[in-house]
């Protein structure tokens, strides 16, 4: 029997070199905070290798997420973001002096966060959607503009 029979496929199928390289940059980072913190773990380099590690394999985990769910939310998460955006502007929480969180109580948000991964969905959906002819076109750059820019500018 050989090792690629052992190993589960969706473990198999992964994009083993590219998460190489992100353990081999974010150990690299973890090992200057270690240095910058004289030869200790605390308080940077510990919780900057746990945080390497979780989110690693969270992302592992969403990887396997079938792609036609990412296609179903981006454009509803998109436009749902834009509106927490908005309600920032109308009513939302000033922290550190900055106006960026809306204050919910239990939780606070900071929307801008979620629409930098909704943004790039809605972009991928747009650029999807249209015939490939069409993708250098003037008509099929100006809507993916749009869609920069009007977060772009509630943000700014």
């Amino acid at each position: 029997m050989r090792l690629g029979e052992l190993i589960p496929a969706p473990i198999a199928q992964l994009p083993w070199h590219i998460l190489f390289l992100i353990l081999a940059i974010g150990g690299f980072g973890t090992v200057v905070l270690f240095s910058a913190a004289g030869g200790s773990f605390t308080p940077w380099a510990w919780s900057q290798g746990i945080r390497l590690l979780v989110f690693l394999g969270l992302a592992v985990v969403l990887s396997w997420v079938p792609m036609r769910f990412w296609e179903k939310i981006a454009l509803p998460g998109y436009g749902i973001t834009l509106a927490a955006l908005v309600a920032v502007e109308l009513l939302g929480a000033v922290k550190g002096g900055s106006q960026r969180w809306l204050d919910l109580g239990f939780i606070r948000l900071q929307p801008s966060e979620f629409m930098k991964l909704f943004m790039v969905l809605a972009a991928a959906r747009f650029y999807a959607m249209l015939p490939g002819a069409e993708v250098r076109r003037f008509g099929g750059i100006w809507p993916a503009v749009g869609l920069i820019a009007m977060p772009a500018a509630l943000v700014m």
